[in-house]
Order: C-alpha cells, then sequence, then structure tokens
C-alpha cells in the first residue's frame, strides 16, 4: 500500500478511504466498467517524475497524488510503444465538452512558459496526459476541482519514439 491519497478511476478526485465510494461522480470500488487507459513511461522520465512528484507534495498536493498514482500504474519502458506522450512531446488533444483540437509540447516545469505551446506535467491535464496514445481518453480531476477528461488526436512528436525509429533505421 502506497503512502499517499489514492484518486477515483473515474474522476481523478482524492480519496481519503481508498475502497470508498467516490463522493464526487459516485464511481464504486469496483469500476472495472471504466477502466483508465494503459500508460508507458520511459524509465529515466519515470525515477525524475517521482522526485518531482514527492518535491510537490506539500505545495500541490493534488496533482503530486496524481501524478504517483499514474507513475504506480505505468508500464516502464526501454524502448517506448510507437506515437506516446512522453515529456518533451507535442500532442494535440481535445478536452471534453470541447470543439477545438489544441497541440502543445508535455514539458518539466522548468521548461514550461505561459505562452500557449506547453503544459506542465505539474498540471492535472499534464499528468493525464502522461502516457497515452492516440486515441486515449483519459480522466482527471482540473484544478478548480471539476471532473473533466482529455482525448488524444495524435502525437505529433515523441522523441523516445524518434530515437528508436532512428536506431533502426540505422540497422
Amino acid at each position: 500500500m502506497s503512502n499517499h491519497t489514492r484518486l477515483c478511476p473515474v474522476c481523478r478526485t482524492p480519496s481519503v478511504e481508498p475502497m470508498a465510494t467516490c463522493a464526487v461522480c459516485g464511481t464504486s470500488p469496483d469500476a472495472a466498467d471504466h477502466p483508465l487507459p494503459p500508460i508507458s513511461v520511459p524509465a529515466g522520465d519515470h525515477t525524475r517524475l517521482r522526485a518531482l512528484a514527492a518535491a510537490h507534495r506539500d505545495s500541490n498536493r493534488q496533482v503530486a497524488e496524481f501524478l504517483f498514482d499514474e507513475l504506480e500504474r505505468a508500464s516502464v519502458c526501454r524502448e517506448m510503444p510507437d506515437a506516446t506522450v512522453t515529456m518533451d512531446s507535442r500532442v494535440l488533444f481535445q478536452l471534453d465538452g470541447e470543439d477545438r483540437i489544441e497541440c502543445r509540447t508535455l514539458v518539466y516545469p522548468d521548461r514550461y512558459l505561459p505562452t500557449g505551446q506547453y503544459i506542465s506535467i505539474l498540471s492535472p491535464l499534464g499528468v493525464a496526459l502522461l502516457g497515452l496514445t492516440t486515441g486515449d481518453r483519459m480522466p482527471f480531476t482540473d484544478l478548480q476541482g471539476m471532473p473533466t477528461g482529455v482525448t488524444v488526436a495524435e502525437v505529433a512528436y515523441s522523441p523516445g519514439y524518434l530515437r528508436h525509429v532512428e536506431r533502426e533505421a540505422a540497422n
């Protein structure tokens, strides 16, 4: 058992009691009818992201706990699956209820600039996108505490996949 709060698998609301029904969306502990999409994270990023979540546990608890939960369920990979959202990936996505598709690059907080080109991994949206592939939808709770979701339309650039393609071409 981990030493942090569990999140609802549907709306990502923090739960004081790990086996309780979610107070926000009513999801029961056996939410098998709403499985989360599988996610993959490069080994180096996994280590750095765990340290980042630990460092921000007091100042940004909701996001830190969400990141811990996602890293706990992630497949840690040396070779990344095709078109997976990793750190420094450029991703096209659509938020639930929105008509437009946005394109941003997922970055560590020290590289984040509020220009509309980036998403910090220390945001609920950044954590929700981590490890997804094209077509995946991930539920999460936004900074205002509202349940929502994001769907990946395309991974336009993924540095881990690019390195894999370059190695294959060299052989």
